[in-house]
């Protein structure tokens, strides 16, 4: 109606490990209609990375099994994805392959505002140059990740705590068991005393 005027929106269907995803584009329709066909592939395919990704962490188990899948889901939002390294470190663990020239992409992941790690893609290929878009890609994959990172890591210190308390009652448990038993035995000890002194 005249109140709520219609918004001409370009959408794109694309494919991953959890089925079939629609993009809609409104706000930057005019911007996409200028980019070349490979340029609008190049996007597309980046969102879709970014999406990949965010998936990998929610279900991803642990820290360290995110990490070792990280590789298998940034490369192919890149331009050349059988030609991409990807690296990354977490809580000094590294993880993926080492870059061996020093093109790369780099963003810094924080926690509570402490640098934890970093993540670098980059190409095997020396005279492959990085793509400006691609470090946007990259910025908004670390942004996402910080967050997630952040309530992964408070939901598994939370859970740590709880180990922790659990295994402390049990621990208290059984001295309180240990104490029960030994202080049973003092008490025959004092009753045989005590037989003794009145035989004597």
């Amino acid at each position: 109606n005249d109140h709520h005027p219609a918004l001409p929106m370009t959408a794109a269907l694309l494919n991953s490990g959890g089925g079939e995803l629609f993009l809609f584009f409104g706000a930057q329709l005019d911007t996409l209609s200028r980019l070349s066909d490979w340029e609008k592939e190049e996007r597309i395919k980046e969102l879709s990375c970014i999406y990949s990704v965010a998936e990998c962490i929610e279900v991803s188990t642990t820290i360290p099994g995110f990490f070792r899948k990280l590789p298998e889901y940034l490369a192919p939002g890149s331009r050349y994805p059988d030609d991409t390294i990807v690296s990354a470190s977490y809580h000094d663990v590294n993880y993926g392959r080492e870059l061996t020239n020093d093109k790369y992409l780099e963003v810094m992941l924080t926690v509570n505002d402490q640098v934890t790690g970093r993540i670098r893609i980059g190409y095997i290929d020396p005279s492959r140059n990085v793509l400006p878009e691609e470090q946007k890609m990259l910025d908004e994959i670390g942004r996402m990740l910080n967050m997630a990172l952040g309530r992964r890591e408070l939901a598994e210190t939370m859970a740590q705590k709880k180990v922790e308390e659990a295994e402390f009652q049990e621990r208290l448990e059984r001295m309180e068991t240990e104490i029960a038993v030994r202080e049973k035995e003092i008490q025959a000890q004092k009753q045989k005393l005590s037989t003794a002194d009145s035989y004597l």
